[in-house]
């Protein structure tokens, strides 16, 4: 199965939550996000942040996942884009890219300082 594609555009420094379901068996061992530098993404391939399952609720045949990216998590970065996955992990033999896509900071108005 495919990953879905979804493109996320999300102010520098805020909270971005949304949420997911996984349509599979039994409860992964691990789901991550993982966000990358676009622009050094081929040589260096930088990992950004890295976020784990905040586990909602389980009901046969899907698992629901709350992922949220905190502002710390964007405070720092430039104003461009990044690139994004999410992945299944279950006992280190099954790996799925479920969602991937960019990742596009644009600028906050105002400033932390201001608050």
């Amino acid at each position: 199965m495919l990953p879905v594609n979804k493109d996320i555009e999300m102010v520098r420094g805020d909270t971005y939550a949304f949420g997911i379901k996984v349509f599979i068996d039994e409860l992964p061992d691990q789901l991550s996000l993982t966000c990358f530098d676009a622009e050094t993404y081929s040589d260096i391939f930088t990992n950004i942040f890295q976020l784990y399952e905040n586990h909602l609720s389980e009901s046969r045949p899907y698992v629901s996942y709350k992922i949220r990216i905190a502002p710390e998590d964007t405070r720092n970065l430039i104003f461009r884009d990044y690139i994004y996955e999410i992945k299944i992990v279950l006992d280190e033999e099954y790996v799925r890219t479920i969602l991937k896509g960019n990742l596009t900071l644009i600028p906050e108005v105002t400033r932390e300082e201001q608050l």
